[in-house]
């Protein structure tokens, strides 16, 4: 690892460093730029799988560990990381720390829940119903299908048969998290447990601000456990409420022109002079 940096931006993907709609980062370069020329590491925290945050990461020039399904497992890129982190094991071209349930158990708590409640599963959803829902290309809707920790879901039964749901649920060990277009089962972990995890396995992290992005109720956990929280705005639901000991930021602009404008916001925090500003 390199020296110690200051900060960490840890972030979520959908609707916050990507847009809610088209999945675009492209308002959010010039600021992954000057993180890039500032050496600050951009570590995702995502609902989305392995190979979809794997794959955005290696398009944008990171190679900083990353954070999928919600809490259930760290990978850090062997580029950035030669020696394995404690209690981590080999995957392909990265170190992985297992947090969360593997899928197979989950979808089988799922069918046995199955035949009382109306939910539908992402995984197996025919794919082309999964492109209508998440605007996503073929290829794209195939990865987000690529569950290993987690099955996001969509609740098609009543109110009160959630609450019998989630409570049968807590009865097998997992829990509901509300994302930005799905349901999300899981483990016993959340983005913000994972993020801790993180930052005490890592010791150039150890001494680090956290300043965590996000735009969902999932993110609430991460949110809580930085030092710095932002909530993106977001066209597709309100925003998540947020317990912090410092006042959150939030953006005036949608996605990932929010999550410039909060970047620029955090490096300001930091005194961080922009490029030809030669001022303290």
């Amino acid at each position: 690892m390199p020296a110690s940096p200051a900060l960490l931006i840890v972030t979520d993907l959908d609707g916050t460093l990507l847009d809610h709609e088209t999945y675009s980062v492209e308002a959010a370069r010039p600021a992954l730029d000057r993180l890039r020329e500032l050496r600050i590491p951009v570590i995702f925290n995502t609902s989305k799988t392995a190979i979809e945050s794997q794959l955005l990461g290696e398009s944008l020039g990171l190679s900083d560990p990353f954070i999928i399904e919600n809490g259930s497992a760290i990978f850090f890129p062997k580029r950035r990381f030669p020696v394995a982190p404690a209690n981590c094991h080999s995957a392909q071209s990265c170190w992985l720390l297992e947090l969360g349930s593997h899928h197979e158990t989950i979808s089988e708590r799922l069918d046995s829940l199955a035949t009382q409640f109306g939910f539908h599963a992402l995984s197996r959803m025919d794919v082309k119903t999964v492109m209508e829902r998440t605007g996503l290309s073929m290829t794209a809707a195939q990865r987000a299908q690529k569950r290993e920790y987690s099955e996001a879901i969509v609740w098609e039964d009543s109110e009160e048969a959630f609450e019998q749901f989630r409570q049968a649920l807590a009865g097998h060990g997992l829990h509901l998290l509300r994302g930005g277009r799905f349901w999300h089962v899981l483990g016993d972990t959340d983005k913000g447990r994972a993020q801790q995890a993180l930052r005490d396995m890592v010791p150039a992290f150890a001494d680090c601000r956290i300043a965590a992005l996000g735009d969902s109720q999932n993110d609430v956990a991460m949110l809580e456990n930085a030092d710095i929280a932002a909530i993106i705005r977001s066209p597709a639901h309100p925003a998540p409420g947020v317990h912090s000991q410092h006042p959150p930021l939030y953006s005036q602009a949608y996605g990932p022109a929010g999550w410039a404008e909060c970047v620029d916001r955090i490096l300001q925090e930091f005194t961080i002079p922009r490029r030809g500003n030669h001022h303290g």
